[in-house]
């Protein structure tokens, strides 16, 4: 599973808030059609760009649709890459359409991935299809909570209702994804910086000594003080004096610290 993360965020070179937005329809609170992103993602997998094509497999690698259809399609073009000459020059691409098809937790998909294990002779994609196996069976298991339309209303649509599964999911790997896109597109959404401050707001007096539990609260924490600003720093300063995980209160004072010096620089 680490290794498509570090793949699919380090390569995240499409604005996924902007394609959400120009995704979304207007829906009714409770109900969300992605019918719409379907269609749209099966027209981005297919551009000439390849910079848009790269973008959208980043994103279908986690974003939680699973419409069989349209990985069909991906299935049909990462097939395409395995067979071409070219292949060795376009692994970034191949790796990205393997963790596509991981992201749709369809279980038919699972064969594919053990063929290219015993079928290619490049190491990387031999140990990927491994990794893809096991993502797609985590998928399978997140991509309801990941397409959740619970906090969608008329105020809230799909596109930022997305941000609040992640944020709010029991998953650690779910809330760090999050912060870490919220993080790389300075998002400054009213509704997805107050789910950070609830999120962290319930939890920091929890006892728990778990290093990656501390590493994610306080990379939401520091996501947070940075997006969101002075507004947000009394819940910080109230971590770093009281949460109950030492590394996340020494964390969030040092993450205090280098805020308020860089917010007297700018004096």
């Amino acid at each position: 599973m680490s290794a498509f993360t570090d793949l699919i965020i380090s390569h995240s070179v499409y604005s996924l808030f902007s394609v959400l937005l120009f995704l979304a329809a207007p829906v009714n609170a409770g109900v969300v059609d992605r019918s719409n992103e379907v269609s749209q993602y099966a027209k981005l997998i297919g551009s000439t760009s390849e910079s848009v094509r790269l973008a959208a497999l980043t994103e279908l690698a986690w974003i939680g649709l699973s419409d069989p259809a349209l990985f069909s399609q991906v299935a049909v073009q990462l097939q395409k890459k395995l067979a071409a000459k070219t292949l060795d020059s376009d692994l970034l691409e191949t790796e990205l359409l393997m963790a596509a098809l991981s992201g749709s937790g369809l279980a038919q998909f699972e064969v594919l991935f053990s063929q290219i294990g015993e079928q290619v002779k490049t190491k990387q994609l031999k140990a990927a299809s491994d990794i893809a196996i096991e993502a797609l069976v985590r998928s399978s298991q997140l991509n309801p909570i990941k397409s959740s339309d619970q906090y969608v209303s008329a105020q809230v649509p799909f596109s930022v209702a997305v941000f609040l599964n992640f944020i709010y999911a029991d998953e650690l790997a779910m809330k760090r994804q999050a912060a870490k896109i919220i993080g790389a597109e300075r998002m400054t959404n009213y509704y997805v910086l107050k789910a950070l401050e609830a999120d962290i707001n319930n939890n920091y007096l929890l006892e728990n000594d778990s290093d990656e539990w501390a590493k994610t609260y306080l990379q939401m924490a520091d996501v947070l003080i940075y997006a969101g600003g002075v507004g947000y720093a009394p819940l910080i300063r109230d971590v770093a004096r009281h949460a109950s995980n030492t590394r996340l209160r020494n964390g969030a004072r040092e993450l205090m610290r280098k805020y308020e010096l860089g917010q007297k620089k700018r004096l």
